[in-house]
């Protein structure tokens, strides 16, 4: 994996003497590297490639193209790696994710004639515009749920067989062989094959069976064997720089509001985090253990599977690769001229000087709260990856409710939350301090976790519980993890002034009218109505559960908590806000005018004088007589 400057980018020298399957003779022209005569399916791809982007997008790609493109007298025009990475810009140390969408984009240039056992290609400008619009999302049909860029990404990263092993897939009998001259291509080296220990000099790319073959359109489909997406495999370092990037671009546009700089260390110990979480599902999900040889390093030569990874991603982080695919749109059909330094170079590790441009769209930029003691960037990250777009519609998120500024009490948070009429996400950072699994034993070294809920109704108060499936429960810290709704039971939350807030109810029967100790135990998140106190809960069979059984809890839990922090963020725009503030100085108006009678004057004279000639009440002088005559009585 490159450790310099993208701009210092290494050399791989590919050295090939080889037969390749051709559809036809070589094109002079070098315009794709493909064939003079390409395949239909390749017609058919590269035209709906062009119908599915606009005029300008076309005309922008078309410009960055020229402006990055190196002319070969056996390639044609075409990308190099090199060019490639200074294009992304990125810092140094984030170099290896740069590399990793560089071969994607070489593997995907070929798309639909692209897999596992497809040689990358030159990034020519019908291959460039094509693997474009793949991670863009571009083909992607909503409609019909079809998201082709979810499983051709992964497929472009998947990991090759090691040198000397057989291959689940084998290559088609080639029926027209033609030789390839040797030659030198710049380009960095790939970091997802797996190393051999039989070679204490590495291998060439040739060595790999990688190449950079002319037909972009490679075999056909129909005569090519294909690997099942159940046996792909990504490898485990790789994911984790694909993490580092997703986190970094959010940690940058934050930075950016603050006049900050990115953390890459909390970075780096949050994409270990999730990294490490998806493999040890993998092993647990195929109740097996890794086996990579001892002498190998188990960061880099661990593996996740598709299988894995997909499951993660569904139920907790389902945007994920928004801003991936945002950033990539930016840096390449957003471009504009970045001036260097004064020595003609960019620092690549100062983040003002790479805001050239947007580093995402402005719609996938991640919500930055205003004001908060609980939330940071990595938990900003995370949310976006798991709200949907439509609770993201704000880009700065109002806190509602505060404990530690407002005071903890149900009075106080009604007060403050109540009215909002959009949704909002509760957040609250805890200790827990008992572990009621064994008899309410204390804790000797108390664990802070924080929680989050989506709450996608206006809160309202009584003895039912109320919500939709839209609600959901999420752990972001130590670990992270989404209890979504399993549509069996309804019971999402629950708010009464006696007992507290309570989320997940589990059992088929209501509340109880009368609220004691234990009359919230059915839930998987309570807490009571001093809001400093509650219980973090998960029973392993429930009768029925209203979210989702925690996939990385193991077994049953019962946790008695403190709470540290709690805070409430509206998630709607600044009008929900002013319509809150509206909602409640109509109700004290409403509730004076009910209350009692207007006083006109400072000394209430002029209502108290009518009220007198109209009998309804009586003067100060004679109630008081009135009363002396009473006593006397």
């Amino acid at each position: 994996m490159g450790q310099s400057n993208s701009s210092e980018t290494g050399t791989a020298t590919v050295a090939t003497t080889s037969t390749a399957t051709v559809t036809s003779r070589h094109s002079s022209s070098g315009d794709d590297a493909l064939s003079s005569i390409p395949t239909l399916k390749r017609k058919k791809s590269l035209q709906h490639v062009k119908q599915k982007l606009t005029r300008s997008e076309l005309r922008a790609l078309y410009n960055t193209f020229q402006h990055l493109k190196t002319t070969s007298p056996d390639h044609g025009d075409f990308i190099e790696a090199k060019r490639f990475l200074e294009q992304l810009h990125l810092p140094s140390t984030l170099e290896p994710a740069g590399i990793l969408l560089f071969k994607s984009f070489s593997r995907l240039g070929a798309y639909p004639n692209c897999d596992l056992i497809s040689a990358p290609i030159h990034l020519s400008w019908n291959s460039f515009l094509t693997a474009f619009a793949v991670l863009t999302g571009k083909l992607d049909d909503p409609k019909q749920d079809a998201a082709i860029f979810e499983t051709a990404f992964f497929d472009s990263l998947a990991i090759l067989p090691r040198p000397g092993t057989t291959s689940s897939t084998t290559a088609v009998t080639t029926t027209v062989e033609v030789t390839t001259t040797e030659e030198t291509l710049e380009a960095p080296p790939l970091p997802n094959e797996l190393p051999s220990k039989s070679s204490t000099q590495g291998f060439t790319l040739a060595d790999l069976g990688i190449q950079f073959d002319d037909d972009d359109a490679g075999l056909d489909s129909d005569t090519q064997a294909t690997t099942p997406e159940d046996t792909l495999k990504i490898l485990r370092n790789d994911l984790k720089e694909l993490f580092i990037l997703a986190l970094w671009i959010v940690h940058a546009e934050h930075a950016d509001q603050r006049s900050t700089t990115p953390d890459i260390d909390c970075i780096r110990q949050l994409a270990d985090s999730l990294t490490n979480t998806i493999y040890d599902m993998d092993n647990h999900l195929t109740a097996t253990t890794a086996t990579d040889d001892d002498d190998d390093d188990n960061d880099s030569a661990s593996c996740i599977s598709h299988h894995a990874f997909c499951t993660w991603k569904s139920r907790n982080a389902p945007y994920l690769f928004k801003t991936i695919q945002s950033f990539i749109y930016t840096r390449f059909a957003m471009t504009t001229t970045r001036p260097g330094t004064e020595d003609g170079t960019d620092d690549h590790d100062d983040t003002s000087s790479l805001r050239t441009i947007d580093l995402v769209l402005s719609q996938d930029v991640a919500p930055l709260p205003i004001d908060t003691d609980i939330l940071d960037t990595n938990n900003c990250a995370l949310l976006t990856w798991c709200l949907p777009p439509i609770y993201l519609t704000s880009k700065q998120w109002e806190r509602l409710y505060s404990g530690d500024e407002d005071g903890f009490s149900m009075n106080r948070f009604e007060k403050h939350v109540f009215k909002y009429p959009g949704p909002t996400l509760l957040v609250m950072k805890i200790q827990v301090t008992h572990d009621n699994n064994q008899g309410g034993r204390k804790i000797e070294t108390p664990q802070d976790i924080t929680l989050a809920a989506l709450i996608s109704e206006p809160w309202k108060q009584g003895r039912n519980f109320w919500g939709s499936d839209q609600t959901f429960l999420m752990e972001l810290q130590p670990r992270f993890e989404l209890f979504r709704s399993t549509g069996r039971n309804e019971q999402y939350v629950y708010c009464q002034q006696q007992a507290g807030i309570a989320f997940g109810g589990t059992t088929t029967h209501p509340p109880p009218r009368k609220m004691g100790p234990g009359a919230m135990d059915g839930c998987v998140l309570f807490l009571d109505n001093t809001l400093q106190a509650g219980r973090y809960y998960q029973e392993m069979y429930p009768v029925a559960p209203t979210l989702e059984k925690s996939q990385q809890h193991h077994a049953s839990f019962d946790y008695g908590f403190d709470v540290c922090h709690l805070e409430i963020f509206g998630l709607g725009a600044e009008k929900l806000m002013i319509a809150q503030k509206k909602a409640w100085a109509f109700e004290s108006q409403d509730a004076a005018r009910r209350a009692g009678v207007q006083i006109r004057q400072q000394d209430g004279q002029v209502d108290k004088e009518i009220l007198k000639m109209a009998g309804i009440i009586q003067d100060d002088h004679h109630h008081y007589e009135g009363k002396q005559q009473r006593d006397q009585r």
